[in-house]
């Protein structure tokens, strides 16, 4: 059983006059701000209280369509379905979840298509869709344009733990838009953790509708309804 050690830091005044939480978010994983903004495009169209129940019974949460299957192990950060469905902490959420596919696919496609499903056929089709959406989705590049003050935070605090990733593996780099590169011996950010500014009333809902069923032991998620998301 890994040890994971904390270190909580202070609370951060972080004035936002030119950024939001994908930058920042990204910038604590180190991972690419644009990535994570399609996946939020592909994932809800950016809409902070979806949740989505899947075939297999286990649920999406917030923005960023976070999987039931990682309730679990987020709970030892203090994150639960509160904050999964606030936006700015959804998406550092969302931003851990990509490194870690980073850290086991390398800086790749692969592990893009990998935040939704490792199986290759589900993961490389959820590639080919992140990678359109940043090509040629106009919509998308109005989002992304805009801003919106959903995708800004207030004060967030951050944790860091004390657990070596897995040694990426070798694996081609996309060729235009590319998740930013780490060390493999680089110690792995936990999630960061922020105030939530999200009501009551959606959070009932997810967790009720969490309650009814419990979490599956894979997080393998259909595509069937994605495009009403």
């Amino acid at each position: 059983m890994r040890r994971i050690g904390w270190l909580l830091a202070a609370w951060l005044a972080t004035p936002l006059a030119h950024a939001g939480c994908f930058e920042q978010a990204a910038a604590y994983q180190q991972v690419n701000a644009r990535v994570l903004k399609a996946i939020a495009w592909q994932e809800s169209r950016a809409r902070p209280q979806t949740v989505h129940r899947n075939a297999n019974g286990s649920i999406d949460y917030g923005q960023m369509q976070i999987n039931s299957i990682h309730l679990r192990r987020l709970s030892q950060y203090g994150v639960s379905v509160r904050e999964l469905m606030d936006p700015c902490e959804s998406t550092y959420v969302a931003a851990w979840h990509l490194r870690q596919m980073m850290n086991k696919y390398g800086n790749s496609w692969a592990a893009v298509g990998a935040y939704h499903s490792e199986t290759p056929a589900e993961r490389d089709r959820y590639a080919r869709s992140v990678r359109q959406i940043l090509e040629s989705d106009q919509r998308f590049a109005r989002f992304e344009q805009s801003s919106g003050p959903l995708t800004q935070g207030l004060d967030m605090r951050t944790a860091r733990a004390d657990v070596q990733p897995d040694r990426a593996q070798q694996q081609s780099q996309p060729q235009q838009v590319q998740p930013q590169q780490v060390q493999p011996q680089q110690v792995q950010q936990a999630p960061a953790r922020r105030q939530s500014a999200v009501g009551s009333d959606p959070v009932q809902i997810a967790e009720q509708m969490l309650r009814q069923r419990p979490p599956p032991e894979d997080d393998r998620c259909l595509f069937e309804d994605l495009a009403a998301c």
